[in-house]
């Protein structure tokens, strides 16, 4: 099992390394803000893997559920790259004016189905280890994604589609769907400023 899980975390960070490249593109000079998620989550991978490598034993519930986090993380992050598509959404912390709003799959439920999956994907080791240890990575990571939510909000709210992110983001939420929302009349998927 201890194999599993380790294959588990190094496989998803590495799809996750891929849509970096892949799925977000960078207009210009990289911002500090990714080479701060790059440096983090390397350090966080690596403290993962090794905790988990050198953990004393598995544990009948928590490594299922440790392998549970890794495929609904994985599974997230396929949905989105699926939902982008030939899209290029910016990378975090970038400086641009948003251009499109995505509101289906995935997006339909959380506005940031992307740093939901990377934070299930930082939770394995925690999970599977038990460990103390494996916390301050987490919460690390949890406050950088965060951090960058919060200047993707201030962007849409400072852009042409600030209604339409207000309206959204009223039914949907940050990072979980919210369990009541509010009916609505949109069917369009994306909403695109000229």
């Amino acid at each position: 099992m201890t194999a599993l899980l380790i294959a588990s975390v190094l496989s998803l960070h590495a799809a996750f390394a891929w849509g970096r490249a892949q799925v977000f593109r960078i207009d210009g000079a990289t911002p500090a803000g990714v080479r701060l998620i790059e440096a983090a989550s390397a350090v966080s991978i690596a403290a993962g893997t090794l905790l988990i490598a050198t953990r004393t034993a598995p544990h009948a519930l928590f490594d299922p559920l440790a392998l549970l986090f890794a495929t609904v993380s994985a599974a997230l992050f396929a949905w989105g790259v699926h939902a982008v598509g030939r899209l290029a959404l910016t990378a975090a912390f970038s400086a641009d004016t948003p251009r499109q709003l995505l509101t289906h799959g995935p997006f339909r439920f959380s506005r940031n189905p992307f740093y939901a999956a990377y934070l299930l994907g930082h939770a394995v080791p925690m999970l599977a280890t038990r460990s103390a240890w494996a916390l301050p990575a987490l919460v690390v990571m949890a406050g950088i994604y965060v951090a960058a939510v919060r200047v993707e909000e201030h962007k849409f709210l400072a852009s042409p589609l600030a209604g339409a992110w207000r309206a959204y983001a009223a039914h949907t939420g940050r990072f979980l769907p919210r369990l009541k929302r509010p009916a609505t009349s949109a069917t369009t998927s994306i909403k695109e400023f000229p």
